[in-house]
C-alpha cells in the first residue's frame, strides 16, 4: 500500500445498537519498508466495498471506474435468497477494459480457482490457498464466497475497467445478496464508492434451510447399508437406522419436512430427533415411482445437543429400500 507522507491504518470493532459484543482481543504486525513510490510510474492502493441484491438480469459489478491502473484482486460473499443448491455461483464473470470485451468466464467457481462445488472434498467448506480460496460453503444456508489474487494476471487498464459478475447460470436470473472488496492500484483517488452503513453490515439469515444427500453427515446403525445414488438409498436388513446431523442453521424451533420416493421395493420409515418420536411409520411401497415431496414429518427443537434427527428403516415384506430425497427446515417464529 504505497504512501508518500503517511498512512494511518486501522481496525475498527463497531458498536452495534441492541446487541451484546464482548471484548475482542488482537494481535497484530506490521509489515512496511522505507522504499519511496515513483509517483510517475506507480499508483497507489485502492478498495472498492459493495454490497447489493442485483436486480434480474442486471451483473453485479466488482469495480467499473475511469483513469489508469491494475486491478489485483478479490473477495466476494455470497448469499442466495432461495433455499437449495447454490445454482448463483453458476454466473460468469466479465471484464471490459478501455472499452473492448477483454474476458467471459466460465462459472463463478471457475473464476475462483475453484470448481465442482457440493462434492466431496471439493468445494464443500472454506479453504484458504495462498491466491486463492472458498470463505465457505454451506448448502442449508445457500452461502458460499470466495477470493483471488491476480499476480502475474493483473488487468492493465489505460483508461477505464468494469469488471464483474452474474448471479444465476442464465440472465441472472438468481436472486442473490452480494457483498465484494475489489483491490485495485490506480493513478489517481477513487470516487462515489459504498460505505459499510449498519444497515449494510447486517447479516441475512435465511427462514428455509435444505440439506442435500450429497453432503449430509451420516451416521449407521445396525442392520442399515447406505449408498447414495440419486438420493441416499438405505437398505434395511430386517430394520436399522441413519442418523443424519442437521449442522451449520442457527438454533431454534423448525418444521420438518423431508423429500422421499415412492417405488416398488420401498421400506417403511419412521422419524426421530433423539429419544423424541416425530412420526408414525410411514409406508415408501408402491406400484409406481412417485417423488413425495415436502411431506411434513413433526417439529423439532435444534441446539446444540439434539442437532439431529434419526431415521429408523423396516422391511414391507420383501421391500427393503428406503430413498432420501431432501430434508428441508423451516423456522417457527
Amino acid at each position: 500500500m504505497p504512501f508518500d507522507k503517511s498512512a494511518t491504518l486501522k481496525l475498527i470493532y463497531k458498536k452495534r445498537d441492541g446487541i451484546s459484543q464482548s471484548p475482542i482481543s488482537v494481535n497484530a504486525k506490521v509489515y512496511w519498508n522505507g522504499n519511496k513510490r515513483n509517483a510517475k510510474a506507480e499508483g497507489k492502493f485502492y478498495s472498492v466495498w459493495r454490497r447489493e441484491k442485483p436486480d434480474m438480469g442486471q451483473f453485479h459489478p466488482f469495480v467499473k471506474i475511469e483513469g489508469k491502473g491494475h486491478y489485483v484482486g478479490t473477495i466476494h460473499s455470497a448469499q442466495g435468497l432461495h433455499p437449495g443448491m447454490t445454482l448463483f455461483f453458476e454466473g460468469d464473470d466479465s471484464t471490459y477494459v478501455d472499452g473492448k470485451m477483454r474476458m467471459h468466464g466460465t462459472g463463478s467457481e471457475d473464476y475462483y480457482n475453484g470448481g465442482w462445488y457440493a462434492l466431496l472434498d471439493r468445494w464443500d467448506r472454506g479453504v484458504s490457498m495462498p491466491i486463492h480460496g472458498s470463505l465457505d460453503y454451506s448448502l442449508p444456508m445457500a452461502r458460499t464466497g470466495a477470493y483471488r489474487f491476480f499476480l502475474t494476471d493483473k488487468l492493465s487498464f489505460e483508461k477505464e475497467i468494469y469488471h464483474g459478475i452474474e448471479h444465476g447460470g442464465v440472465a441472472n436470473n438468481f436472486p442473490v445478496d452480494y457483498t465484494s472488496v475489489a483491490f485495485l492500484y490506480a493513478a489517481a483517488p477513487l470516487g462515489g464508492r459504498m460505505e459499510p452503513t449498519d444497515d449494510l453490515r447486517e447479516v441475512y439469515l435465511p427462514q428455509t434451510h435444505v440439506y442435500f444427500p450429497q453432503l449430509m453427515e451420516v451416521t449407521l446403525d445396525r442392520g442399515i447399508q447406505a449408498i447414495l445414488d440419486r438420493g441416499l438409498m438405505l437398505t434395511s436388513f430386517g430394520q436399522g437406522a441413519v442418523r443424519v446431523k442437521l449442522t451449520d442453521v442457527p438454533e431454534g424451533k423448525y418444521k420438518l419436512l423431508i423429500d422421499y420416493h415412492k417405488r416398488k421395493n420401498g421400506a417403511d420409515f419412521q422419524v426421530w430427533q433423539r429419544q423424541k418420536q416425530l412420526s408414525e411409520w410411514i409406508a415408501t411401497k408402491g406400484d409406481e415411482e412417485q417423488l413425495m415431496g415436502k411431506v411434513y414429518v413433526g417439529d423439532i427443537l435444534l441446539t446444540p445437543q439434539t442437532n439431529s434427527v434419526t431415521f429408523q428403516v423396516r422391511n414391507n415384506g420383501d421391500a427393503n429400500l428406503f430413498e432420501l430425497d431432501l430434508i428441508t427446515l423451516e423456522k417457527i417464529n
